[in-house]
């Protein structure tokens, strides 16, 4: 064992405290971090790293919340105007997120959410402590205060293990979220829709599911935490969401909790793919979102269900002139990882890439599907090698990850803006409320 301070110079570990002893020196240190957590192989150093980040984080001003207040603020009509991007990065997460927190500072936005999925922690080899901590050291290192608003997104179940071990399956995604709590993921959105294609009509095995997990979120949730907790409509074959399946639905939920114990958000269908449709040639087809019932359904789930709105996912491939038109049909929250994955991938030297693309040709092949063409397999499957990739994408020259910074800040100076995030900080600063929380994670252990 070693003491974890002969490591840095502008912090010192202190009675199970982070002392900040020369600000001058604190980016050097905090880039140092980033490096440790990234090229760790030891989960339990990686918590550590986190714990030491989200104390300094906490000195400088910088707290992870819970959006409920926020979105609870928009359900009663005193909120609009803005819709709120969960972003998801798949890479490059430490300096994804400095684009992300230098176009905030810059048009003073607070409105955004940082996820990562159920899905992607398992192919990005990023646990949520990792990604917390490399998120919170890019609000350092940027000089961005105030709220962090983590997502734990899309938590998903196998239908097909669930029917073989129901209780298993359940207490894995039980432990999954624990975890996230644990690591400050205090916005968490349910899909368990597909457990619906995997059973009759009738039944409820989607909303009892949905009611086991939500009361597990609320047994768990700190005292002064109100986690924000959204869940997925059953996306139906060849068509969209209608009222009357939100209606069904939200009636049946609401029997089971009452409306300030259930979800706040619910994601609908209207014609949007995770990951676009991709045509033989790589390229992207275009969709068309049907933002009538975004619309008419956000109304719907305010009126009657206290809903702060509706989530649009799976919006990364959308048409640039699409952005602008969510925040005009009032939709609440809408979905984007795929393209700054895209953008990082269009940014790789040629030969990292050609050895990204023959691995997943080799190690993903029984994957491939009759009729796919090799630039629709390389698509849909290419971000299954950014966890056994992680390292070398993150040692990338300085020149190289410096313009790909460059062109995801522009991404994002396009979507804040429209998004209509602009000036949104004083709204969150006027509804949330940073809380400092402390949980099991509390001492800071020496390193390996």
């Amino acid at each position: 064992m070693k003491d974890i301070n002969t490591d840095f110079q502008a912090i010192m570990i202190e009675n199970n405290d982070v002392v900040i002893k020369d600000k001058d020196k604190l980016c050097s240190d905090i880039d140092l971090l980033a490096e440790k957590i990234v090229l760790s192989d030891e989960e339990e150093l990686v918590q550590c790293y986190f714990n030491v980040i989200r104390k300094l984080s906490w000195k400088l001003g910088i707290f992870p919340v819970s959006i409920y207040s926020l979105y609870k603020a928009r359900s009663e009509g005193k909120v609009s105007g803005f819709t709120v991007p969960s972003v998801n990065f798949r890479t490059l997460t430490y300096e994804s997120a400095q684009a992300l927190f230098e176009v905030a500072k810059e048009c003073e936005a607070a409105a955004f959410l940082l996820g990562i999925a159920r899905s992607e922690i398992e192919y990005t080899r990023q646990s949520p402590f990792e990604y917390a901590a490399l998120v919170l050291a890019a609000a350092i290192k940027t000089g961005y205060k105030g709220p962090v608003f983590f997502q734990a997104d899309s938590l998903r179940i196998n239908p097909i293990d669930y029917f073989r071990n129901p209780e298993g399956e359940i207490k894995k995604l039980e432990e999954l979220i624990e975890q996230y709590v644990r690591a400050g993921f205090f916005n968490i959105d349910l899909d368990l829709s597909s457990l619906e294609d995997f059973a009759d009509s009738s039944s409820e095995l989607h909303l009892e599911a949905i009611a086991q997990l939500t009361g597990f979120i609320r047994k768990i949730q700190p005292p002064q935490v109100e986690i924000a907790i959204g869940a997925r409509l059953k996306k139906e074959k060849g068509r969209n969401t209608t009222a009357e399946d939100l209606h069904a639905f939200m009636e049946k939920h609401r029997q089971r909790f009452s409306q300030n114990k259930g979800i706040i958000k619910l994601a609908i269908e209207t014609g949007a793919v995770h990951g676009g449709v991709v045509m033989p040639d790589g390229s992207i087809a275009k969709v068309r979102i049907d933002f009538d019932t975004i619309k008419k359904l956000g109304e719907i789930g305010s009126k009657h269900y206290n809903l702060a709105g509706v989530v649009q996912h799976g919006a990364s491939t959308l048409p640039p002139e699409a952005f602008s038109k969510f925040p005009e049909h009032d939709t609440l929250e809408v979905h984007l990882a795929t393209q700054f994955q895209n953008i990082i991938y269009d940014n790789l030297p040629l030969g990292l890439k050609e050895r990204i693309y023959n691995w997943l040709n080799e190690n993903l092949r029984f994957e491939r599907e009759p009729q796919q063409t090799n630039p629709q397999f390389i698509y849909k499957t290419r971000k299954k090698a950014l966890g056994p990739f992680k390292k070398e994408i993150y040692m990338l020259p300085a020149d190289i990850k410096k313009n790909i910074y460059r062109k995801l800040k522009e991404e994002f100076s396009f979507l804040f803006q429209q998004l209509h995030l602009h000036n949104t900080r004083q709204i969150v600063e006027k509804f949330v409320v940073p809380t400092k929380v402390e949980d099991k994670l509390s001492d800071i252990k020496e390193e390996r």
